[in-house]
């Protein structure tokens, strides 16, 4: 019975795992990756730690080690001057590399301060957009008062108009000018000329002598 019940459990499936991922584990032909251990990387350190204390001679550089190393005949000695040669390789890329990284962040530092005077210039034409933006709003709504009371002078001006129109145009409304009498005393009379004023009633007398005169011849 124990065996049984050993049987089971090993044949039992599991809870935690889904259907069909340990098939895919047990036949996968991917190898892991090889991670880097701590002994490892402690090594690494400490072979850049003893490289930065190996000490060159002055008299070697890269632009004379590989002639050295021709020019050599002692195996240990081309052992020698290819390992420095590996390490003056492995400075004057570190140095390189410094040298770039210290130039990109100055033109970085360059690059920001354009960016934040920039930035400065903008903030300042903002404000004074938003200065003009106020004022020519306050211009346009005085103006829009300024149409507004206009308006309404015109329509009041049209009314006036239409009315005097049709005032003018009714006949019972016409009124025509009266013209005061004129009285005697007014009448103003040259009395040098008087000799010469002729009445009606001396008119009058004149014919009927001139009308006797011709009856008696």
């Amino acid at each position: 019975m124990l065996r049984t019940a050993a049987s089971d459990v090993a044949t039992a499936p599991s809870f935690n795992s889904k259907p069909g991922l340990n098939n895919v584990y047990h036949t996968s032909s991917i190898s892991p990756v090889a991670m880097p251990t701590s002994s490892t990387l402690g090594l690494c350190r400490r072979d850049r730690k003893k490289n930065a204390r190996f000490d060159i001679p002055p008299e070697r550089s890269l632009q004379n080690i590989d002639q050295l190393i021709l020019e050599s005949t002692n195996d240990e000695e081309v052992k020698e001057l290819k390992q420095h040669k590996r390490l003056l390789r492995n400075r004057q890329a570190a140095l390189d590399t410094r040298y770039r990284k210290k130039k990109h962040t100055e033109e970085l530092e360059e690059e920001k301060k354009l960016y934040v005077e920039r930035k400065r210039e903008l903030e300042d034409e903002k404000k004074k957009l938003q200065m003009q933006l106020k004022n020519l709003t306050i211009e346009y709504e005085e103006l829009l008062l300024q149409n507004s009371q206009l308006s309404q002078e015109v329509e009041a001006l049209k009314l006036e108009r239409e009315r005097l129109v049709e005032k003018q145009s009714d006949p019972s409304t016409t009124i025509l000018p009266s013209q005061p009498p004129i009285e005697f005393s007014e009448l103003t009379l040259d009395i040098e000329n008087w000799d010469e004023f002729v009445m009606v009633d001396d008119f009058a007398m004149d014919s009927n002598q001139q009308m006797q005169m011709l009856s008696v011849t």
